[in-house]
């Protein structure tokens, strides 16, 4: 299985609610166990992602694709698409399953440097 290999971003994660609630009326309700585990989405924010050009002026995907690359990010994002998993390490949870939840916006470059600006990806975590 492939695997996310982006490592420069700050990320934030939130349990999705797994359980099932039904309101009995008169302010009660009841919250049935659930029957699957919890699962995680994770919001990366990246900054300072850029393109790189080789000598020719063409886009170089290859320089600085696992650092701050942001054509071979997009090419990455282009073979899973919001179908396919992949592998999210994370420091906390170690190898989760996940896919794209929405497809990625790029911004707009900032000047001449071919610096997009800040972005952020969201993650889904995919059950066994």
């Amino acid at each position: 299985m492939d695997i996310f290999n982006f490592p420069l971003h700050k990320r934030e994660y939130k349990y999705l609610n797994n359980s099932d609630t039904i309101q009995l009326g008169n302010g009660y309700s009841f919250v049935a166990k659930p029957r699957s585990p919890m699962l995680k989405e994770f919001t990366l924010a990246f900054t300072g992602f850029r393109y790189y050009f080789d000598s020719l002026g063409k886009i170089d995907y290859t320089t600085n694709a696992n650092k701050d690359n942001i054509a071979a990010l997009t090419t990455f994002y282009e073979k899973k698409g919001t179908w396919d998993s992949f592998i999210y390490k994370d420091e906390q949870f170690g190898d989760v399953k996940v896919r794209f939840k929405q497809p990625i916006e790029v911004p707009q470059t900032m000047g001449k440097k071919a610096v997009v600006g800040d972005f952020q990806i969201i993650l889904s975590e995919v059950g066994d």
